[in-house]
Parts: structure tokens; sequence; C-alpha cells
């Protein structure tokens, strides 16, 4: 049987922090464990996650930069066109992914520790509404660019000349 520090610690994702906090006492959770879940939160979705999230969004920016010349200048050879463009559709859907999961997780935990940003908790229920399902989508379109990439790749490689035309 798990304890209630475990519980109201591991339960929690952030969805509705607030009303947790609230009603943690009634489920006879101590001050103390209250205080040490708001520390997990805090590490875990804004140092932690935030942090991923952040230069995971600044790699794919740099993986963008990097494939738009690329894919400029290889306009006559078709296969280095599509390896381009599909790992730039990758980059946007992963900074997508990155930039949502941000907003739905690592500000509102943010805000709620730091005790600023009432505006942004105020509509967060509507970014979860919204929030989570779109971090979905994305993720879903990113395992399948991943996909195409690796279908793309074996097509190459396993008929090298077949390919080209």
């Amino acid at each position: 049987m798990e304890t209630p520090e475990t519980t109201s610690c591991a339960a929690d994702d952030g969805l509705d922090e607030i009303t947790r906090e609230t009603t943690s006492e009634a489920e006879g959770v101590s001050e103390g464990q209250q205080e040490i879940c708001r520390y997990y939160r805090f590490t875990f979705s804004v140092v932690i996650v935030g942090g991923l999230c952040v230069a995971g969004t600044v790699g794919n920016a740099l993986a963008l930069a990097v494939l738009r010349p690329f894919k400029e200048t290889s306009k006559g050879s078709s296969g280095r066109a599509a390896t381009a463009l599909i790992l730039s559709a990758l980059a946007v859907m992963d900074a997508l992914v990155l930039v949502s999961l941000l907003l739905v997780k690592s500000l509102p935990s943010l805000f709620y520790f730091s005790h600023v940003g009432e505006g942004y908790l105020a509509i967060s229920p509507y970014l979860w509404q919204w929030g989570w399902p779109l971090n979905d989508l994305f993720h879903a379109y990113s395992t399948w660019i991943t996909v195409l990439v690796a279908v793309q790749r074996c097509v190459a490689v396993t008929f090298p000349h077949r390919a080209k035309s």
C-alpha cells in the first residue's frame, strides 16, 4: 500500500495542483510532506522537463538552420531534397511537441511554485483541455515522420540505384 506522501507526489502531474494542495490536508498529508511534494514538482516539472524542452527546441532550431541551405542546394538531387524535407518536418514537429509540453507542464508548475502568474493559472484549465491533445497529436506526427525517415533510408540503402530514379 502506498503512503499518502508517495500518492500525493507521484499522482500529481500538474493537472490540478491547486485542488490537490487544498484537498491533501483531508487525506492526512502533513505540512512537511506537502512541502516535499512542492519541491519535487518544481524540480521535475520546471528544472528537468523545462530545461529539456528549452534545450530540445534550441536543438531543433539549429537543425532547421543546418537543413535549410542543404535543402536549397540539393534541388537537382531528389533524394537529398526529400531527406532534408523530411528531417525538417521532423524538427518542426519535435519543436511543437516541446513547446506544447512547456506550456502545459512546466509553466503552470513554475507559476504555482513562485506564486506569480495568476492569470496564467486562470487559463491553465483551457490549456490542459487543448494543450495535451495537441501535444499528443504532435507526438504522433513526430513518430510517423520518424517511421517515414526509416523507410526512406531503408529504400535508399537497399535499392540505391532505383531509389534515385
